[in-house]
């Protein structure tokens, strides 16, 4: 008796995407904050470095900028990623909504309209043979 109309790890994917799509908002915004973080300490760091009066400030200020520009890109990168995983990714209503429209042809809503009938018939011809 395998024959079913959804599948029922239709259901387990649909919640994994679910939570997945939370995950990738989370990262959206764990990342935005990363990236604006990030391009002010490069900018002052860029600042800094340039007002410096001696060589060694000026070296550690410019690895201080060096290290903001690539965590504002790695930040800038996951921004993307998650940004399409978030508009890509049905979150569990529309999966279901989907999963409906996928079932619901025109092939079933017949059989169901003359499952339905018999189902009317049989109670009709019962309730004849009762009186």
């Amino acid at each position: 008796m395998n024959n079913y109309i959804i599948n029922p790890s239709v259901f387990y994917w649909i919640n994994v995407y679910s939570t997945l799509r939370a995950f990738s908002i989370a990262f959206f915004v764990i990342s935005i904050m990363a990236a604006i973080g990030c391009t002010i300490g490069a900018l002052y760091n860029h600042y800094e470095s340039s007002v410096a009066y001696n060589n060694d400030q000026r070296e550690r200020y410019l690895k201080g900028l060096k290290l903001f520009k690539r965590i504002t890109i790695i930040a800038t990168v996951v921004v993307v990623l998650s940004g399409l995983f978030i508009i890509f990714l049905p979150n569990k209503t529309t999966s279901i909504e989907m999963l409906i429209a996928r079932t619901a042809t025109y092939e079933n809503a017949e059989l169901t309209v003359q499952g339905i009938k018999e189902v009317v018939d049989y109670i009709i011809s019962a309730i004849k043979s009762i009186t």
